[in-house]
């Protein structure tokens, strides 16, 4: 599809051009008519050069890879000049959803030689999760003198993945148990550290320290190995993540649901160099979601569904009830709920009779009020009124909050 129209300043010089064409056939003379004669002539050269300033222009998406919050993915596309002319610079502009320059990103794309193929990346910061179509790519051109814009769809499909951010923890989150953990026999574990029963031999990930290398095996696997003491094993993992829309605050990008997806994201990619068992509890929709097994081999399916995550109507009472009966003795719980509700507090005093340490975090939606990107606007934890919760106190989140800070709890 084409399209040619004016432009602001086209729009001005259309009129000036009206008015001295109207004044020309009131007052009769020659300077009126030389007057009306150029501003026509000056008119009517922007509208023919405007329309033959994307001839023969081409362009097409190329293969481009998913990207995740917070960093710049890459859409590059081809353009290319079939004419034997130099083309002045143009604007490539596209529809994308998951940018602060919402809704339109505008690329400019400087002139091209006779014949000249040419391949823009084109960095694009990603700041909303989610699964896009690509559809059109449409080319800006006009005159030199900007009085008038042509604009040319060309249909290229595509698709883009947009994972939540992830932050290292590596550095920062203890998933160690306060109380001593049981073996499979009923045998407490130490703590780490030298001087444990060996427990066995295990490929070395970033989270363990280099004193415990096992170099013997190390080069019989040709890769680093790591001594593995009882103390090691990690406890049992369960992170339940609310959902409910009418919770959830009126950010667009920084909204308390994102907020505890980023959260999520984090502890799970961490747990899967760890070689930690997970479980994980969410609502997509209206469809209950679980996932449950090693955290790295269900890594990848639990950072897929927090990408595409949509709240619904199901509610955290219904998750945690259905769950409540599965936790394991001395297991870690992640709670990241979103409401306050009464029936909570009782919830989670059960767990921790039954030997489960609960690690509360809660996002109220009044502490994420809808603001435009980049703003300093700052809420107030003062406008929380927090119900009695017994022995469990949770970590308040806010709009301004840091996760490697929200984290860190103890």
């Amino acid at each position: 599809m084409i399209m040619i129209r004016p432009t602001a300043r086209g729009m001005v010089m259309l009129l000036a051009t009206a008015g001295c064409t109207g004044a020309a056939f009131v007052n009769v003379n020659l300077t009126t008519a030389l007057i009306a004669s150029g501003m026509m002539a000056i008119t009517a050269s922007s509208f023919i050069l405007a329309f033959f300033s994307i001839h023969k222009i081409d362009v097409r998406r190329a293969p481009n890879r998913d990207g995740s919050c917070g960093s710049a993915v890459q859409l590059p596309f081809i353009i290319s000049n079939r004419s034997w002319l130099w083309r002045q610079g143009i604007v490539v502009r596209e529809r994308l959803d998951f940018t602060y320059k919402y809704p339109f990103f505008y690329e400019a794309v400087e002139a091209l030689a006779p014949y000249e193929t040419r391949l823009v990346k084109r960095p694009i910061p990603a700041l909303k999760r989610g699964f896009y179509m690509l559809n059109c790519l449409d080319v800006m051109g006009g005159d030199p003198a900007g009085f008038f814009c042509r604009i040319r769809k060309f249909r290229c499909q595509g698709e883009v993945m947009i994972y939540p951010e992830v932050r290292d923890l590596s550095q920062r989150v203890n998933f160690k148990r306060r109380q001593a953990a049981l073996s499979i026999n009923g045998r407490p574990l130490g703590i780490t550290g030298q001087g444990q029963e060996f427990f066995g031999v295990r490929e070395y990930s970033n989270y363990d320290e280099m004193r415990f290398i096992h170099w013997k095996s190390s080069a019989r696997h040709g890769k680093l190995m790591v001594k593995e003491f009882e103390a090691n094993c990690m406890s049992h993992i369960y992170i339940i993540l609310d959902s409910e829309r009418k919770l959830t605050g009126y950010d667009f990008f920084d909204g308390n649901l994102e907020l505890l997806i980023k959260v999520a994201a984090s502890l799970t990619t961490m747990l899967a160099g760890m070689h930690s068992r997970l479980t994980f509890v969410t609502a997509n929709g209206n469809e209950k979601i679980r996932f449950h097994g090693e955290a790295v081999s269900i890594c990848g399916d639990v950072i897929k569904t927090l990408a595409v995550l949509q709240p619904g109507k199901i509610n955290f009472e219904d998750l945690v009830d259905e769950e409540l009966d599965r936790f394991a003795y001395n297991s870690i719980f992640y709670c990241l709920t979103m409401s306050e509700p009464d029936y909570l507090s009782e919830r989670l005093e059960i767990l921790i009779g039954r030997g489960v340490e609960t690690r509360w975090i809660y996002a109220p939606r009044k502490l994420f009020p809808a603001r435009e990107y980049g703003s300093k606007t700052r809420s107030r934890y003062a406008d929380i009124d927090i119900k009695s919760t017994g022995s469990i106190v949770p970590v308040i989140a806010n709009q301004d909050t840091d996760i490697l800070k929200l984290l860190t709890y103890e």
